[in-house]
């Protein structure tokens, strides 16, 4: 039996294991909403408005063209702001191309709504689990 949720049916439900700190995910966007729920340990979350994807160069002729082709894990972050190298990736660094929300850091007992199709980035500094719904 399908389950619902608000309007629509609820898509799928992952539990994340993380057993090493340092781990992130690609900079992506899923094509459902997503409530992440931190039950263990922390995750930082960086999203990025949809009309920002010129900014964060999507994959192109891949088989995963929702992903950002900046690795976000190779850049250093000064303050909130990744230090992303500017001439290889200029868009990103012009404002009226991008909005960034957070960084946010969930702790255990928080969870974040992640509309449909906005971009994000998910960093793991340390041994956690954590669970997302998708559905539209």
């Amino acid at each position: 039996e399908m389950c619902r949720t608000g309007k629509g049916d609820l898509y799928r439900t992952n539990i994340w294991l993380n057993g090493t700190s340092g781990s992130s995910s690609d900079c992506h966007q899923d094509p459902f909403n997503n409530l992440l729920c931190q039950l263990h340990g922390t995750k930082t979350v960086t999203l990025y408005d949809p009309a920002s994807a010129e900014a964060l160069y999507p994959a192109i002729n891949t088989a995963q063209k929702n992903t950002s082709t900046i690795d976000f894990a190779h850049y250093e972050r000064q303050g909130d702001e990744f230090a992303v190298d500017e001439q290889r990736y200029p868009l990103y660094h012009d404002p009226s191309k991008r909005t960034r929300y957070g960084p946010v850091t969930l702790e255990p007992g928080d969870a974040l709504f992640i509309p449909h199709r906005y971009w994000h980035y998910v960093r793991t500094p340390n041994v956690s689990a954590s669970v997302n719904f998708w559905w539209l």
